[in-house]
C-alpha cells in the first residue's frame, strides 16, 4: 500500500459519529482496571457523546437490554464469567452489535478465537487516543456503509470490489450517481456522501507542478462525447487533504440509441510507481551527497569543520532533515552530539546515551547497536525512547546510524533522521556507510598529520632563548616556521594587528596578509627559505578590524645542524605614516596640476576669445552697415537680421567661455540662478545635440535671488552636466529614446526659509549603492583612469560646502541619477544696483 493510503488509514477520519443524524450509541466493556469513568469522559472527548460503560460480561449484556448499542467495544481481559469472549459472541446474538476488541495484553491463542468472531476492529493500544478513536471510526464508517447498501448495491461492490481501480459515474449534468470502494477510499467521499454531489467537488484534480486545477477528463469526454485520457503529473485531493498520484480515463455513458446519459470515470493509484522515482531522486541526492563529503575529505584539514560541513551536506544535498555526529566520551561511556545540522537539532542537543557494559542493553537503541555492532542500523519502529519518541514528534520517523572508525575502532556515528517511514533500503544504506567511511579515513589523516606538525614544533628548542627577546622588542617581531606558521609574536605584533596571540599562532602568515600579499609571499618566501635574509618586503596586513597596515619585513631564517631551515627571526616596521605622507604629497602634486591646467585654459580662452571677438565684431558692424545702406522694403534685410543674431550668440558663447576658464575672486553677490543655468547650458548644448541626447530644461519663473559666486555654480554645473553626458554616452552610444539629461530649477522651503534647488539628472546606467558612499571622495572616479581625474565632485563638493549649501545625489541602478543643490536665497528685498548682471555670468 502507498504511503498516500498509510496516512489516510493513520490519519484522522473526521467526525463520522457527528455526521451521523444522532450519535452512536457505544456500549464499552472494561475491565475495572480501566476505570470506566474516565474513560466515558474520554470517548465523549473524543467525539463519541453517547457511551455506556459495564465492569464485566453480565452486566454489559443486562444493560445492553435497554440501551440497543450500535457498537460494542469489548475488553478482552473482561474478568468473571462470561469473559470478553463470551460476552461479544452473545451481544452479535442477541443484537448483532458489531465489536471492537480491546487487545492489549493477550495472549495469542485469545486472538486467534477473538479472530473468529470477525471484529469489525481493533484497539491494541487502548490508552492512545489516536489509535482508539482511529479503531471507533473504522468501525463505525464500515457499520455505516453496510446500513446504506441494499441488496443490489452489494452486488455491485462485489463485482466492482474485483477492481483495483476507482470507479465513479455522473449523470449528464456533472453530478454523482455511483463511486466504488476504491473510489471512495482514493476520494475520501463515502457513496451516500459524494451522490448528487457535482463531480468535481468529489474528484479534485491538480497538476503536481503548477498546483492549478487539472481540466476534468469526465466532463471533457461529456462535452467532446469521446473517451478521454488524464494529462500527465496529475494529483488527486483526497477529502482530508494528502494527495495522490493517479492516472485515470474517462468515457461517456450511452443508452441503446447512443444517446449519452452520463459518464464513467475510472482511475488507479501510481502512487507506488512515482514512490519509485522518487527513491530514483533520493539515491541521485545520496550520491551527491557522497561526492560533496568527499570533497570535504580533501578540502577540510580540521576535524571540528569536517563533521559539521559533512552534516550540512547531508541536509543541503540529501535533503534530510536532521543529520549530526554522536561522539563517545570515553570518562562515563556515553554518546553525545559532537556536530549537528538541519531543524530541530534540539532533540540532540543535551542528548547522551549511555553505552551498556556488554551487548545492546534491553532499550534497542539504534545508536547503542549501530556502535556496539560495528555497523550500520536503521530504525523505523521506535521502542520507549526519549529522544527517540522526541524525534518522532517533530515528524521523523526513521533513524540510520552509520559507524565512524578512529584509529581502527568505533569512536562514534553519523546519524541521518528521515521523515519517511522505513526510509533505509540496501542502497541508501550502502551509500551512507561509504560516506561514514571516507569521514573516519580523513579523521585518521587529520590527527596524523596535526600529531607530525605537533612533533615538529615540539623540536624548536630555540623558542625559549627568544622569548624574552619577544616580549620586551619596542617593534614588531615574529618568528614563522619552514612552511610560513607563525610560531609566536611578540607584544608590539599584536598590538599593531588587534590580535590576540591564540588567535594567530599555529595559523600561515599569509592568513593575515592582504590577498595580493598574500599572493607575493608565498613567492618570495621560498626564496628567504634557501637564501636565508629576507632585506626587506613591503606587504600589507590585514588588522583584526578590517582595516590595513603595509609594513617593511626584515628578518634571517635559522638552519639545523644539517643545513635545514627550521624558522624565523622576522622584525616589521610600520609605514602608515610614510604611506599617508606620500599620499599628502600626491593629492597635493595632483591638486596644483589640476589648477595649473585651469589657469592655463583661461589663458588660453582669453587668447580665443580675443581672437575670436575681433573678427566678430567687424562681421557684426559690417552687418550693421549693410542694414543703413538697404531700403526699409529689401528682401535682403531678413539675411542681415541672421548674420547679425549668430554673431551676437558667438560672441555670448565666447563671453561665457571666458568667464567660465578664468579664475573666479569675486565676492559673493545676490545672483539670479536662471542667468547661471543658460550660461552653462550655453556652453555644453552643441555637444549635448553632438552626442543626439536630449535635454530638458525645466527653469520655474518664481526664483530668488541667491547670494553667491555665480562663475563657481557654474563650474559645479558644468561638472554635473559633463557627468551626465558621459553616463548616458555609456550605456547608449548610439540615439536611443530614452537618453535623456534633465535640468530643473525650483524655489523650496527649509525652516520657513526660501531655497533654490537645483537638479542635473540622467537616465544613465546609474551608481550603486556600495560606490555612493565613495562618490565625492578626492581622486575617486567610477570612469577609468583615462576619462577622469576623481576630483571634479570633491572640488563641486567643496564650492557648495563654502556657500552652506547642501549637494547629494539620488540613483536608482541601471536607471537613473539625480544630483542636487540646493542653496538659500535671499528673503528681503534686494537693490537693483546690488545684483549680479554681468553677461559673463
Amino acid at each position: 500500500m502507498s504511503g498516500h493510503h498509510q496516512e489516510f488509514q493513520r490519519g484522522p477520519l473526521g467526525t463520522i459519529a457527528e455526521a451521523a443524524e444522532s450519535p452512536v450509541r457505544i456500549l464499552l466493556a472494561a475491565s475495572p482496571e480501566r476505570n470506566g469513568e474516565a474513560w466515558e469522559a474520554r470517548l465523549t472527548r473524543l467525539g463519541f457523546p453517547e457511551v455506556l460503560v459495564a465492569t464485566s460480561g453480565q452486566e454489559t449484556l443486562n444493560r445492553a437490554q435497554a440501551f440497543e448499542p450500535e457498537l460494542a467495544v469489548v475488553d478482552l481481559r473482561l474478568p468473571g464469567r462470561p469473559d470478553g469472549l463470551a460476552t461479544a459472541a452473545e451481544l452479535l446474538r442477541r443484537h448483532a452489535a458489531p465489536v471492537v476488541f480491546l487487545g492489549d495484553g493477550v495472549d495469542e491463542i485469545t486472538l486467534d478465537h477473538a479472530r473468529a468472531l470477525e471484529p469489525y476492529g481493533w484497539v491494541f493500544r487502548p490508552e492512545n487516543d489516536h489509535e482508539l478513536k482511529l479503531g471507533l471510526e473504522t468501525a463505525l464508517a464500515r457499520l455505516a456503509a453496510e446500513r446504506r447498501l441494499g441488496l443490489l448495491e452489494r452486488q455491485w461492490a462485489v463485482t466492482l470490489q474485483s477492481i483495483g481501480d476507482g470507479v465513479i459515474a455522473a449523470d449528464l449534468e456533472g453530478r454523482v450517481t455511483f463511486m466504488n470502494a476504491m473510489a471512495e477510499h482514493m476520494t475520501g467521499f463515502g457513496e451516500a456522501d459524494a451522490l448528487g454531489r457535482p463531480l468535481t467537488e468529489v474528484f479534485r484534480i491538480i497538476n503536481e507542478f503548477t498546483r492549478e486545477p487539472a481540466e476534468n477528463p469526465a466532463l471533457k469526454a461529456l462535452r467532446e462525447g469521446r473517451i478521454v485520457g488524464l494529462a500527465n503529473h496529475t494529483v488527486l485531493i483526497h477529502r482530508e487533504g494528502f494527495e495522490i498520484y493517479i492516472d485515470d480515463c474517462a468515457a461517456p455513458i450511452r443508452d441503446e440509441t447512443r444517446k449519452p446519459v452520463g459518464v464513467v470515470l475510472v482511475f488507479h493509484d501510481v502512487t507506488e510507481r512515482r514512490r519509485r522515482e522518487r527513491e530514483l531522486r533520493w539515491l541521485n541526492r545520496l550520491h551527491a551527497t557522497l561526492g560533496q563529503i568527499n570533497q570535504l575529505v580533501v578540502r577540510v584539514q580540521e576535524p571540528e569543520s569536517l563533521l559539521h560541513e559533512a552534516c550540512e551536506a547531508c541536509v543541503k544535498h540529501g535533503q534530510f532533515p536532521l543529520a549530526w555526529v554522536a561522539w563517545l566520551d570515553p570518562a562515563d561511556r556515553t554518546l553525545k552530539p559532537r556536530a549537528r545540522a538541519g531543524k530541530a537539532a534540539d532533540v540532540v542537543n543535551t542528548l547522551a546515551v549511555r553505552l551498556p557494559e556488554q551487548g545492546i542493553g534491553s532499550a534497542g537503541d539504534p545508536l547503542v547497536a549501530a556502535f556496539v555492532s560495528g555497523k550500520p542500523f536503521v530504525a523505523s519502529e521506535f521502542p520507549e525512547n526519549p529522544w527517540l519518541d522526541a524525534s518522532l514528534r517533530v515528524g521523523f520517523r526513521t533513524v540510520g546510524a552509520f559507524p565512524l572508525r578512529f584509529g581502527g575502532e568505533v569512536a562514534g556515528l553519523l546519524v541521518v533522521h528521515a521523515r519517511e517511514f522505513e526510509f533505509f533500503r540496501m542502497k541508501e544504506i550502502r551509500l551512507l556507510s561509504e560516506a561514514a567511511e571516507d569521514l573516519s579515513f580523513a579523521l585518521d589523516h587529520i590527527v596524523m598529520e596535526k600529531r607530525r606538525r605537533e612533533v615538529e614544533e615540539a623540536l624548536k628548542s630555540s623558542e625559549a632563548r627568544f622569548r624574552q627577546i619577544y616580549e620586551q622588542l619596542p617593534v614588531p617581531y615574529h618568528s614563522l616556521d619552514a612552511e610560513g606558521r607563525l610560531l609566536d609574536v611578540n607584544p608590539a605584533w599584536l598590538e599593531l594587528f588587534g590580535y590576540g596571540r591564540e588567535e594567530v599562532v599555529g595559523r600561515s602568515v599569509a592568513d593575515f596578509m592582504a590577498p595580493s600579499s598574500a599572493e607575493r609571499f608565498g613567492k618570495l618566501f621560498p626564496e628567504f627559505r634557501r637564501t636565508g635574509v629576507a632585506k626587506g618586503w613591503e606587504v600589507e596586513f590585514r588588522r583584526k578590524d578590517g582595516g590595513t597596515v603595509p609594513v617593511l619585513v626584515r628578518g634571517v631564517f635559522v638552519h639545523d645542524r644539517d643545513g635545514q631551515p627550521t624558522h624565523t627571526h622576522c622584525v616589521l616596521h610600520d609605514l602608515t605614516d610614510l604611506r599617508l605622507l606620500e599620499r599628502q604629497q600626491k593629492e597635493t602634486e595632483m591638486i596644483l596640476r589640476q589648477q595649473q591646467k585651469l589657469e592655463a585654459i583661461g589663458t588660453l580662452a582669453s587668447g580665443v576669445a580675443h581672437e575670436i571677438n575681433n573678427p566678430i565684431t567687424g562681421v557684426m558692424n559690417y552687418a550693421e552697415i549693410i542694414n543703413d545702406q538697404l531700403p526699409e522694403d529689401s528682401p535682403l534685410r531678413e539675411f542681415v537680421y541672421e548674420i547679425i543674431r549668430e554673431t551676437q550668440r558667438v560672441a555670448t558663447i565666447v563671453r561665457n567661455l571666458l568667464s567660465f576658464a578664468r579664475r573666479d575672486q569675486s565676492s559673493f553677490e545676490p545672483t539670479n540662478i536662471r542667468d547661471v543655468v543658460e550660461g552653462t547650458l550655453s556652453l555644453i548644448r552643441t555637444i549635448i545635440k553632438k552626442d543626439r541626447i536630449k535635454l530638458e530644461v525645466d527653469v520655474a519663473d518664481d526664483l530668488p535671488l541667491v547670494r553667491c559666486r555665480g562663475q563657481q555654480i557654474q563650474q559645479v554645473l558644468m561638472n554635473l552636466m559633463t557627468n551626465a553626458r558621459d553616463a548616458l554616452n555609456e550605456k547608449y552610444p548610439e540615439y536611443h529614446d530614452d537618453k535623456i539629461m534633465r535640468v530643473a530649477v525650483r524655489r523650496i522651503e527649509r525652516e520657513g526659509r526660501p531655497w533654490v534647488r537645483i537638479t542635473v539628472e540622467d537616465h544613465g546606467p546609474g551608481i550603486p549603492p556600495d560606490k555612493q558612499e565613495r562618490i565625492f571622495e578626492p581622486f575617486y572616479t567610477t570612469k577609468g583612469r583615462t576619462k577622469g581625474t576623481g576630483i571634479g565632485l570633491s572640488l563641486s563638493m567643496g564650492i557648495i560646502n563654502e556657500h552652506k549649501g547642501l549637494m547629494y545625489l539620488e540613483s536608482e541602478p541601471g536607471q537613473w541619477t539625480r544630483f542636487h543643490i540646493e542653496l538659500e536665497a535671499l528673503g528681503e528685498e534686494v537693490p537693483p544696483e546690488q545684483i549680479n548682471t554681468d553677461p559673463d555670468v
